[in-house]
């Protein structure tokens, strides 16, 4: 016996929302940043770099700052000597639970703070600190540019932040906004790839920027 024209269309309307549902999780996972860490610590190189390092600090700055330092600390078979996380304020709503071994501040998103430019010096500490033999495990995600900042010398905070707003409000790009961001940084455009030498780095970076060039991420 056929289905009736009215059970036909709840027939098709109940796979129709399942279907959907399903891309929907399957677009969710995609960008799921925790997933994606773990997947990457998956790789036979990286966990080679990461096994022959004599020690191993980790960096994570952006928006997914804490499920990725979070994955890297649960899916990493190597002692961590360092774990250091500059993300947006978490509230006690937060998901993640972060390593107990976490240092973590809390930064400032779109504008940079005094908790961006606090968690930028403590990284440079740390990069500066890596030997010959360790290896540095960066992990970025956007807003890194505000939630890690750090002018350069004789320019303050505030004339950074001003710099920025008047940039947004003047309809900038982030490739425009991003290039101006890291001629005024003292961590970004490479400089904190090379307070680490002669140490090994390897960098996990998710993209939110169109066309997801390296040097406009973060």
């Amino acid at each position: 016996m056929g289905r009736s024209p009215a059970s036909a269309l709840t027939f098709s309307a109940s796979h129709l929302r399942h279907d959907l549902v399903t891309v929907l999780r399957s677009a969710i996972d995609a960008v799921n940043a925790g997933l994606l860490v773990r997947r990457t610590l998956e790789d036979r190189e990286t966990r080679v770099a990461m096994q022959r390092a004599a020690a191993l600090d980790v960096i994570a700055a952006g928006k997914a700052a804490a499920p990725m330092i979070e994955a890297c600390a649960a899916a990493a078979d190597v002692p961590l000597r360092t774990l250091l996380a500059i993300g947006p304020r978490r509230g006690p709503e937060s998901s993640v639970t972060l390593p107990p071994s976490t240092i973590w501040y809390d930064a400032g998103h779109p504008l940079p703070d005094g908790g961006s430019v606090a968690g930028a010096r403590r990284a440079l500490e740390v990069a500066r600190a890596s030997g010959e033999r360790d290896l540095l495990l960066v992990l970025i995600s956007g807003g890194g540019s505000s939630l890690m900042a750090l002018p350069v010398a004789d320019i303050p905070i505030e004339a950074k932040q001003r710099t920025a707003r008047i940039l947004m409000e003047q309809g900038a790009d982030i490739y425009e906004l991003n290039t101006v961001r890291k001629h005024l940084s003292a961590i970004k455009g490479g400089r904190l790839a090379a307070a680490c030498h002669p140490a090994k780095v390897v960098t996990l970076t998710i993209s939110d920027v169109p066309g997801d060039d390296p040097a406009v991420i973060a």
